[in-house]
């Protein structure tokens, strides 16, 4: 082969390589959308449980507990209201998933260019650059998803927005492109960041610790058992920033209450001691340890399908 042809098949080897990368991103984006579907409501309650009772220690809560919870929505805003904010949830799922578990792997790589094997560090940083890259890109959808499933209307007239459209368009009239959209951005990232940092490497080293030091085979029994690891350890991890987060994006600019994520996670912690920082963390688990899971073990499958190593 002479040195034009070999040159072509280069390119072509590595157009193809740089597909597969993105084409990763696509299928873990795609299998976290169908898992939302399966987590909605445990996600609708998570939210619920993180906004009621703000800055206040009283006893008193509307939602006690997760059977209850679901209970009392299924009985003032019918089944439908667990599925809340679902549309906005799958978009959210399809952009920002896709963009951080596209992004990992690469920069993964990179960091660990010429290295024998990837230390868990250089996994770690991987996952914490593509989670805050992915979520200032699509910071917007978070908002929209919370204040979809926060909104406790009993009727569609009633509704804090009507459609995802007609969301989009309200929040830029009323409080700004910036301002609106991008309300909550840096607590956001921060939570990405935590979060895939978390979820991607320990997912990735438990799998690499199963397979290399346990004598796992790389099949659906070691991608379940690294995907329930890193449920909890990603659920341990983000669920104090996650109620930090929900808080400043629930609030619109007339109440300010939380001007900023120090101001917030100190107001927060002052007025409603550190298990406020850890409201709703039952079901942020069940739906964030259960949503790893499923799409985990999805990921996997679609991965071999698609023929990507």
């Amino acid at each position: 082969m002479d040195e034009s042809n070999k040159h072509a098949a280069r390119s072509h080897e590595d157009v193809q390589a740089t597909h597969k990368k993105w084409l990763r991103g696509l299928l873990g984006g795609t299998s976290n959308a169908i898992a939302i579907v399966v987590v909605s409501p445990l996600d609708v309650l998570k939210i619920r449980f993180q906004t009621q009772g703000e800055l206040s220690r009283a006893s008193t809560k509307t939602y006690q507990g997760i059977i209850h919870g679901a209970s009392v929505i299924v009985r003032e805003e019918g089944v439908r209201g667990l599925y809340k904010g679902l549309t906005v949830s799958m978009l959210r799922e399809l952009t920002f998933t896709s963009a951080r578990m596209g992004l990992y792997e690469p920069l993964r790589n990179f960091l660990a260019e010429g290295d024998k094997e990837i230390s868990l560090a250089k996994k770690i940083t991987a996952g914490l650059a593509s989670g805050a890259i992915a979520a200032t890109l699509f910071n917007p959808t978070d908002v929209l998803k919370i204040r979809f499933q926060a909104d406790r209307s009993t009727s569609f007239e009633t509704r804090r927005y009507k459609s995802v459209v007609g969301a989009f368009r309200d929040v830029i009239q009323t409080e700004g492109f910036f301002n609106g959209l991008y309300r909550g951005v840096g607590t956001t990232c921060v939570r990405a960041a935590l979060l895939t940092g978390t979820q991607m490497s320990s997912y990735d080293h438990a799998k690499h610790t199963l397979v290399t030091a346990c004598n796992f085979g790389d099949d659906m029994t070691t991608h379940l058992c690294a995907s329930m690891f890193a449920g909890f350890m990603t659920s341990l991890v983000t669920n104090p920033v996650d109620v930090v987060r929900t808080r400043i994006m629930n609030e619109t600019r007339a109440t300010n209450a939380y001007p900023n994520p120090v101001a917030a996670f100190f107001r927060i912690a002052t007025a409603e001691g550190i298990p406020g920082l850890y409201k709703g963390f039952v079901p942020s688990y069940l739906r964030l340890g259960s949503a790893t899971v499923i799409a985990f073990m999805l990921f996997e499958q679609l991965r071999i399908l698609a023929g990507i190593p």
